[in-house]
This record gives structure tokens, sequence and C-alpha cells, in this order.
């Protein structure tokens, strides 16, 4: 299924294989200092192989070519030699319906660059990165975390996961001690 440990995930919400070539160029200035010289280049070579495997998944059929899912790069950090794999795993109905939401998913979002008037852009398209092992746990987050309570005072009460955060419907916008939080449970 994979060789090597998975080294990259990137979440994909609406992003055509040429947008998301621009965004991993983007990416790759903005990672200069990401680890060791050796460490770069292998997140450097895996752009370059998303780049060139991605345009397989893309169909413009549906969604208008359009990208709605999860990139995993597997390669191993110790072997340059090693070949990488890129799978794409496509979003289900209701993950669709989850990334759709404001402010769901916490971490670091690259918006989508419109650079053309005639752009089909809605202003929500976004690409969220992880590298080494975030990228593993990241995605076991999206696909299988374990839900908990979270509170936050000033905010309300929320449904979480590490990565992912739902407001909850009907909470109090605001917490403000246990009394409160209480009433409402």
């Amino acid at each position: 299924m994979s060789s090597g440990p998975m080294m990259m995930l990137l979440l994909i919400n609406g992003f055509s294989p040429t947008e998301l070539s621009a965004s991993l160029s983007q990416l790759k200035g903005q990672t200069k200092n990401l680890g060791t010289h050796n460490q770069r280049e292998s997140y450097w070579q895996a752009y370059q192989d998303i780049q060139g495997q991605i345009t397989k998944y893309s169909n413009l059929d549906v969604n208008g070519g359009k990208l709605y899912g999860l990139v995993k790069y597997f390669r191993s950090l110790d072997d340059p030699s090693e070949k990488g794999k890129t799978e794409f795993e496509p979003f289900t109905k209701r993950q669709m319906g989850l990334v759709g939401t404001p402010r769901l998913l916490m971490g670091r979002h690259i918006k989508l660059d419109v650079v053309e008037e005639e752009s089909a852009s809605t202003g929500k398209e976004f690409v969220m990165p992880w590298f080494g092992g975030e990228a593993e746990s990241a995605y076991l987050d999206i696909t299988a975390g374990e839900e908990c309570i979270s509170v936050d005072s000033d905010r309300g009460v929320f449904v979480s996961t590490r990565v992912k955060r739902k407001n909850c419907a009907g909470a109090p916008s605001s917490v403000k001690n246990v009394d409160s939080l209480i009433d409402y449970v």
C-alpha cells in the first residue's frame, strides 16, 4: 500500500491540480527553515512528486476538476534514493460538509491566490499541510479522532479533536463559570 512512513499530508479543499501546483511552490518557499538541509530537500522532492502525480485524481466531470480530499505522501526521510508514493483519498459526503464549515479545522490554512478574474473561486478554498510525524497524527485525527467536549470561556462549548472543532448548537456563547456549564448540561 505505501512505501515508508507518511512524510506529508495535505488536506485539499477545492483546488484544481494547477492551483495546487502554484500553492505547493508557495509552500516550498515558506519551508526554507524546516528541519535539516537533507529534510528540506526531501520535502521539496515530495512537492515535485505530488505535483507530477496529482493530475490523475482530477476529473473535470466531478466538481469541475477541483480536488476535495487528503493527499498522503509516503517516503522515508532516511533513504533519499527511495521513491515516494502519492495517494489521494477523496472526502466522504460528511467530510465535505465538515470542511465547508467555517473555522472547523484548526491549523495552518493556505488560501487560494486568485490571479484570474474568470476564476470560479469562492474564497473558501484552502490547503492544510502537515509534515513528518505530525502527518500521520493529523490523518488519524481527521479520519478517526476521538471527540471530547471542550470549553472556551469566551467562545462557548465545542466538540473537539486535536485538529477539528465544532461549536455546539444551542450552547451558551460564553461559559464564565461551572454553574453556567452545569445549567446548560
